[in-house]
């Protein structure tokens, strides 16, 4: 019986009301270390992350 793979690739965006970059510089790469942990804890792989140009 053949195998059969499968991928699933996801591109989220996350919005505030009026664009505002509400994600400060301060703080931003603790925000992408969280999200990351929260993704490979559930054995998804991470591609990108990114936010706001400042």
């Amino acid at each position: 019986m053949p195998n059969t793979y499968t991928q699933i690739h996801l591109h989220l965006v996350f919005a505030v009301k009026h664009r505002t970059a509400v994600i400060s510089p301060s703080w931003k790469y603790k925000l992408y270390n969280y999200m990351t942990g929260i993704i490979h804890n559930h054995t998804h792989k991470l591609l990108a992350i990114n936010g706001p140009l400042e």
